[in-house]
């Protein structure tokens, strides 16, 4: 029969560890009384969202919800990621270095955050910008020259291909399903914006 000086030897060295973070009886007392109570808060509510390209409006409306809680969460989240955050850190580089000539982004929210940037400092003449995937905001600076070219992934293509490998997986046909799919991407200009195909991949869906 198993002793509690058994189970307390078993669990000596997971003991050890915590005692670093609570050294005494009181500090342990402390902390689960902190989680328990936290444990018994109301759950937040939860936000799902995916497939954003394009809609910028609906995105903006959710951030804005809750009384801007949302937005800060996403700002501790993604950081970087953020398009106002792009856009300041595009900025500040900028200000400190004015000799670069050459911006390269690579996902979507830097790309509208860096060509605000851009467009903000009137320097469409001078300095050359790659964005990454489609966003109106993104189109609007190609037409105004912030930004000088666009790599446009197959995001129709990636859906498709995605579905398609889902359903035979579900349908007991994974033999038949690549280990990889390679979905063409897009350069597109001011000169060639216009053209069949890079309409279809600017705007998959309309």
């Amino acid at each position: 029969m198993r002793t509690e000086t058994d189970e307390i030897r078993d669990n000596l060295k997971y003991l050890t560890l915590l005692s670093r973070d609570y050294p005494s009886q009181a500090a342990a007392a402390s902390e689960i009384i902190s989680t328990q109570a936290l444990l018994k808060l109301p759950k937040g509510t939860e936000h799902f969202m995916s497939d954003l390209h394009g809609e910028n409006e609906a995105f903006v409306h959710i951030l804005n919800s809750a009384s801007g809680v949302i937005r800060e969460k996403v700002d501790q989240v993604l950081g970087d990621t953020v398009p106002e955050n792009a856009r300041a850190e595009t900025l500040t580089m900028l200000a400190r270095h004015p000799e670069i000539n050459v911006l390269i982004s690579f996902n979507e929210a830097v790309s509208v955050g860096a060509a605000q940037a851009v467009s903000d400092l009137n320097r469409a003449d001078d300095l050359w910008m790659v964005a990454f995937d489609s966003n109106i905001t993104t189109v609007d600076a190609l037409h105004t020259g912030a930004v000088d070219a666009m790599v446009v992934q197959n995001t129709y293509g990636m859906g498709y291909f995605g579905v398609e490998s889902a359903y035979k997986l579900l349908a007991g046909q994974g033999s038949s399903v690549e280990e990889s799919t390679v979905t063409t991407t897009r350069i597109i200009t001011r000169d060639n914006v216009f053209a069949m195909d890079k309409q279809k991949a600017l705007f998959p869906f309309e």
